[in-house]
């Protein structure tokens, strides 16, 4: 009975934890900024290596994008509403639809590319994979932050040379020393 108990907290967590992931993924692309990628005239869109036709799968106006992502944010607020009610089965199709619907999104544009989202996306295959496998699912997470690390383990990183912008907060070796720890903290 207890492990049925965890199974079910850790679908219900998991769930809400990717399930946010989506909402806020869909807020910050809800700017204006990001629709003039998706313009089959723009001379700045971009496509990933392995499609690179990308350009032919044009959103013929800014208007179909912008409702695309109404309804990618309509959608991901809405899981919550069948998992306050415990239907695990209505929220695991609305999960898979909201999965689909990012990884098009996503996949479509390289001009979107974050390693949040390949992040996200990757721990949503894991959760699908494998929701009935805790153990397996941590060990997929904990593998997730050790390969990040490894990929800090470098002087772009290590130097700040890899941000985008600096922390007004840490200034000096406390900066260096921070940018370190991230490091340390993720593989271990």
């Amino acid at each position: 009975m207890e492990q049925k108990n965890n199974k079910e907290l850790f679908f219900y967590s998991a769930v809400i934890g990717l399930g946010f992931a989506h909402f806020v993924t869909a807020y910050r692309w809800f700017d204006h900024s990001i629709w003039r990628f998706f313009d089959k005239e723009s001379i700045i869109s971009t496509c990933y290596p392995f499609f690179t036709s990308c350009l032919s799968v044009s959103f013929e106006s800014s208007t179909f994008i912008k409702s695309l992502l109404i309804f990618y944010m309509v959608l991901s607020a809405g899981l919550f509403i069948p998992l306050a009610l415990k239907m695990k089965r209505v929220a695991l199709v609305i999960f898979l639809a909201l999965f689909v619907l990012k990884s098009f999104i996503f996949l479509s544009r390289y001009n979107i590319m974050g390693n949040y989202h390949i992040m996200h996306l990757s721990l949503i295959i894991g959760f699908l994979l494998c929701f009935s496998n805790i153990i397996l699912y941590r060990l997929i997470l904990c593998l997730q932050y050790f390969f990040a690390g490894l990929l800090k383990t470098n002087l772009e990183w290590l130097s700040g040379a890899a941000l985008v912008s600096y922390p007004n907060i840490l200034k000096g070796e406390l900066f260096g020393l921070s940018l370190a720890y991230v490091v340390v903290l993720e593989i271990f």
